[in-house]
């Protein structure tokens, strides 16, 4: 949808249909001429404002008038327990002039919006802190104010005076009314001494800390780079060889603003293979130091090589702050990472909760560290899905898959719009990286129409396609859950719960002769290594299956369930596996090992390429 538009001399609307939508309101833009006031666009009986006499915004009382006014206003319609309004120089351009405002909001109660404006280097911003209301429903004013530029004032403004509404007109929450306000206000606002054709000049703009870089998918030409940055704004991406200079280096740029959570994300394209690269992000307040990395493409396909894939599912950071396995596996030093999920655990498919947990995650020590050198890839499970043992009926799930693409880097989520499944090449390795939240029970079987599906129709034919086209020495089917029967009691979100799908699954594998074929699986809080038999499955070879849980949770000793196939089982609270590819020998091999936080070897299996095919 559009953005909320005023007189057309400037742009005065950010706020999207899918915001609005998230705050479960409806929306629809607001068309206003520039030239009302507030007050006449508005009307707002009973609704008292008091504030101190205009200070020095900027350099134009009117200009500072009209962000009072705004200011006023919104504080009028969005209090609950009323916010109080503060407003603060920053910096401008000096040959423009004029307010305009961002119909976005980041967070409950704090950054409600912004008015920013020009004028001799001097703008306004405003935002909502959270105040002390009456009973009277007088509200203090912050002294969250300053004047213009660098020269900071204390001003204070109030509320609403006695008598006014403390929830707003028009009864709402102020969570849900703060996504909607700014974005029909917006269309009210006086743009005093605004020119035709004049643009609006945006302010530095602090989303928070600075998280990431975090190298995401990398192949043999290209690497992706995820980036939070401290301030919005345009950022840039400086990419060179290691045993090159900067001079001869690759850049790119990318915008971090509100609509994605100040999340951006470069793609750097025209890479050699093999090749060690290393890269800096430039923009407003990088710190070199926490704004470098490095990252190995790919080798060529058919090359040599040995590549170590470190892998990990069910990371808590509510049960453990201090989380050492990321640690190790820096010591380790993969060629890359795949998360199968609960990485992190949100329980929730609020839009603001998924990027508040997702932001959290990003910064746990060593896996920064980690993620700034080491390739990621990642699916989703229950937890960050958006629910326990949620499946496809979860309402929300666009949300959730939209603040999972946000802070993922993966080459590809899904297709039109729906999932988060993905594939890539890893050496003599390619992964098939399912999903198995997204679809699951939203529609019948493509296997059995009397039943319930698990991936779903598309992402069948997706996996078909994709299996048929691949011509890896070894096909890594993973997933969140697992793929056979041995679960806790009452639990119902594994593979044989789907046997029908996995009946599929393993049917044509074993009709198109597709080989090297091995199962990977997270969730159940146990280390694990079965070896199913082709009596079980129907595929001509064994089907092996790791299972890779917990990064960093407590172990479930009721999973710990007896399997004939079973040949390896501990509960260890730290760990990961290492799958190591080797192809420089006549027959290429994967190693599968399992460590602990200390990186004590727990199991290790070794299967050549020759043994994942029909016998000759």
């Amino acid at each position: 949808m559009p953005p909320v538009e005023g007189n057309g001399r400037g742009v005065i609307g950010h706020d999207r249909q899918r915001d609005a939508e998230d705050a479960g309101v409806g929306f629809r833009p607001v068309h206003g001429t520039g030239q009302q006031s507030i007050a006449d666009s508005y009307p707002a009986a009973g609704l008292g404002h008091t504030h101190p006499e205009p200070g020095d915004v900027g350099e134009s009382s009117r200009r500072a008038a009209a962000a009072r006014k705004f200011a006023d206003h919104l504080l009028a319609l969005t209090c609950d327990e009323p916010d109080s309004i503060g407003i603060r120089g920053v910096r401008g351009d000096e040959r423009r002039e004029g307010f305009g405002a961002f119909g976005h909001f980041v967070g409950r109660r704090h950054h409600s919006g912004r008015i920013f404006g020009g004028g001799e280097k001097h703008g306004a911003e405003v935002w909502g802190v959270r105040g002390g209301g009456r009973a009277d429903g007088e509200v203090p004013g912050s002294e969250h104010a300053s004047g213009g530029g660098d020269d900071r004032h204390n001003e204070s403004y109030a509320g609403p005076a006695a008598g006014g509404n403390p929830r707003g007109p028009l009864g709402y929450p102020d969570e849900m009314l703060m996504r909607v306000i700014l974005g029909v206000v917006a269309g009210f606002v006086p743009w005093a001494n605004a020119e035709p054709g004049e643009t609006e000049i945006s302010p530095t703009v602090l989303a928070g800390p600075t998280l990431g870089p975090v190298v995401g998918a990398v192949t043999e030409t290209s690497a992706r780079v995820l980036l939070r940055p401290a301030i919005a704004g345009e950022w840039g991406l400086v990419v060179w060889p290691v045993d090159g200079t900067e001079a001869a280096a690759a850049r790119v740029t990318g915008h971090a603003d509100a609509a994605e959570d100040f999340t951006t994300e470069f793609l750097v394209t025209g890479l050699l293979p093999a090749t060690s690269y290393r890269y800096r992000v430039v923009g407003e307040g990088a710190s070199e130091s926490l704004m470098e990395g490095s990252f190995h493409t790919m080798p060529p396909r058919g090359s040599a090589t040995v590549l170590t894939l470190a892998v990990g599912s069910c990371a808590n950071d509510f049960a453990f702050k201090v989380q050492p396995i990321w640690k190790e596996l820096v010591k380790a030093s993969p060629d890359g990472l795949l998360l199968l999920g609960d990485t992190p655990y949100i329980d929730s498919n609020v839009l603001e909760k998924q990027r508040e947990r997702r932001r959290a995650f990003m910064a746990l020590d060593g896996l920064n560290e980690l993620q700034r050198r080491t390739p990621t890839w990642a699916t989703w499970d229950d937890h960050d899905f958006g629910k326990p043992d949620g499946d496809g009926r979860m309402e929300g799930k666009d949300r959730t898959r939209r603040a999972f693409i946000e802070y993922t880097a993966n080459d590809t989520n899904g297709e039109e719009g729906l999932g988060v499944y993905t594939t890539f090449r890893f050496g003599a390795t390619q992964v098939f990286l399912l999903d198995t939240r997204y679809f699951s029970r939203a529609e019948p079987s493509f296997a059995d129409g009397d039943k319930l599906t698990l991936l779903g129709k598309q992402q069948w034919e997706w996996l078909k396609r994709e299996l048929k086209a691949s011509d890896a020495a070894f096909k890594i089917l993973a997933s969140g859950i697992i793929w056979n029967e041995a679960v806790r009691p009452n639990k119902d979100d594994y593979w044989m719960a789907y046997p029908h799908e996995r009946a599929a699954v393993f049917e044509f594998v074993a009709t198109e002769g597709i080989i090297g074929v091995v199962l990977l699986g997270g969730d159940i809080h146990r280390n694990r290594a079965l070896k199913h038999p082709s009596e079980e499955t129907g595929v001509p070879y064994p089907l092996y299956e790791i299972i890779a849980s917990p990064l960093a949770n407590t172990v479930i000793a009721a999973a710990n369930q007896p399997h004939p196939a079973l040949i390896f089982d501990a509960g260890v609270q730290h760990s990961a596996v290492l799958l190591t590819v080797d192809s420089t020998g006549d027959v290429a091999r994967l190693r599968a090992r399992w460590i602990d936080e200390t990186s004590k070897e727990l199991f290790a299996f070794e299967v050549s390429a020759d043994e994942l095919c029909p016998p000759r």
